[in-house]
């Protein structure tokens, strides 16, 4: 079982996860299928299934077992799903925040894990 933790380890070093791929993941996670979440997502299953790939490649686990008919979540994908589905719904707010950027001032803290931050906070930060 991969532990989650290992990922930000100061003694290993691994790329972020593309915000595309952590996108797919979710909709894998939710729909137990390739072929469903790329109908959701607009695209094909073989496209999902490359970003897939790509994101347990990143994180150096498995994050589904995969059959001709059935995809089942791992261990792995069981531990991060909660912590993606954060960060996507707090990406939300803070869009919903900012759709009125004219009327908000003041500071706003954000904690979330330094590859997330870096990958998918500062561009979307970059635009204010």
């Amino acid at each position: 079982m991969a532990k989650l933790n290992n990922i930000t380890s100061k003694t290993r070093t691994i790329e972020d996860p593309a915000f595309e791929d952590l996108k797919a993941f979710l909709e894998v996670f939710a729909q137990r299928s390739f072929s469903q979440a790329g109908k959701k997502l607009n695209t094909s299953s073989s496209v999902i299934s490359k970003r897939i790939g790509r994101l347990e490649s990143t994180l150096k686990t498995k994050l589904f077992s995969r059959s001709t008919r059935v995809v089942t979540a791992t261990d792995a994908a069981n531990q991060i799903e909660p912590v993606v589905r954060r960060v996507f719904s707090g990406l939300g707010d803070l869009k919903q925040l900012f759709d009125h950027k004219d009327n908000i001032e003041g500071k706003i803290r954000l904690t979330a894990p330094a590859p997330i931050a870096r990958r998918i906070l500062t561009p979307f930060f970059a635009e204010f």
